[in-house]
């Protein structure tokens, strides 16, 4: 037990004085296209839970906040030696040294309230073919249950 004290009080003693890192992966230099929310998402998801992300319209590069500064850094760690691809071609992915969490944007009480009404909006087929449909045909589905914003469909999970 004494050995095993010592192990605890050791990182903590050095967490206290030790600047908070950042949380915050930064990636840049990927192309634009057709989901690319999804694909800059699906490079740091298997290294734990997503808490925020912001992807900028007029330069090519994204802030996803990952849950903790372990879990942006195993992502970072891992891509130093193997490639992160976006839409096939190679990106850069670091730590921001500029953000260490990404802040949601604060807004009027009115704009609070539309936004909590987006939320939860999201409908989820499962059980598809394999082939033989067309997206147009899945989307048809979901037509009488309001405007669709945006959908992903993915046909190797039937979903």
């Amino acid at each position: 037990l004494g050995a095993g004290n010592g192990n605890l009080q050791g990182p903590r003693h050095m967490q206290k004085g030790r600047v908070e890192t950042s949380r915050v992966v930064h990636i840049m230099d990927f192309q634009r296209g057709k989901n690319l929310r999804y694909q800059l998402l699906q490079l740091v998801e298997p290294f734990g839970v997503i808490s925020n992300h912001l992807i900028l319209n007029k330069i090519n590069e994204a802030f996803i906040e990952m849950a903790t500064t372990e879990d942006a850094q195993a992502a970072v760690d891992y891509y130093t030696t193997t490639p992160a691809l976006v839409f096939g071609k190679p990106v850069r992915v670091h730590l921001s040294q500029k953000y260490k969490r990404i802040k949601k944007p604060e807004g009027k009480p009115d704009q609070k309230f539309d936004q909590k009404q987006e939320l939860g909006r999201v409908i989820h087929l499962s059980n598809l073919p394999h082939s033989g449909y067309s997206d147009s045909a899945v989307l048809k589905l979901a037509e009488p249950y309001g405007k669709i914003k945006n959908y992903i469909l993915m046909r190797m999970k039937s979903q």
